[in-house]
């Protein structure tokens, strides 16, 4: 075991980060930076590299920080998700939308909900259903699921009439 068990919760790595909750014990590992955020803890290990930006919580809000710790898009939102092909949805008040790298708000907030874009495309909440936008904003799959997991592969497991199914993406058969 690379990292003992002693978090009571604990989110996936991600460009060499991960959320823990729950720390019971100093810095698991020589070398690990520690950061608390609302409740979690990130620890930084040197060996995974940190090039992109991640979500980071301070007193109430959100916004990313580089591999350093330091903010690069301050602290500003609602919710924050991270980063997937240059885009990462961002709550601003009850509403999601998007920015890129530099803060920019590139997709307008008017979703009541959002996930990451996988594959160009993205599961957006909008009215009562899921359906998928594209970069600039635009239902490629218009609101019709319960629920919608990201595309792998040109296909989404979608959730439609309480049943589940696969859906391929526009232009695919």
């Amino acid at each position: 075991m690379v990292i003992p068990a002693q978090f009571s919760n604990a989110g996936w790595f991600s460009e060499g980060v991960a959320a823990v909750q729950g720390v019971t014990t100093p810095t698991p590992r020589k070398g690990a930076r520690k950061q608390s955020r609302g409740g979690w803890t990130d620890y930084l290990f040197p060996e995974f590299p940190t090039p992109g930006k991640r979500p980071a919580l301070v007193p109430g809000k959100w916004g990313y920080i580089d591999h350093g710790g330091a903010f690069v898009v301050k602290p500003q939102y609602d919710g924050a998700l991270s980063f997937a092909e240059g885009l990462a949805a961002v709550k601003i008040g009850s509403q999601w939308g998007y920015i890129d790298h530099s803060g920019v708000l590139v997709i307008p907030a008017h979703f009541s909900n959002a996930e990451s874009f996988a594959e160009g495309l993205a599961a957006a909440w909008e009215g009562n259903a899921w359906g998928y936008i594209d970069r600039t904003g635009k239902f490629s799959i218009p609101p019709q699921f319960e629920q919608a997991r990201p595309f792998s592969d040109g296909v989404a497991a979608v959730r439609k009439g309480g049943k589940w199914g696969l859906w391929t993406r526009p232009g695919r058969s």
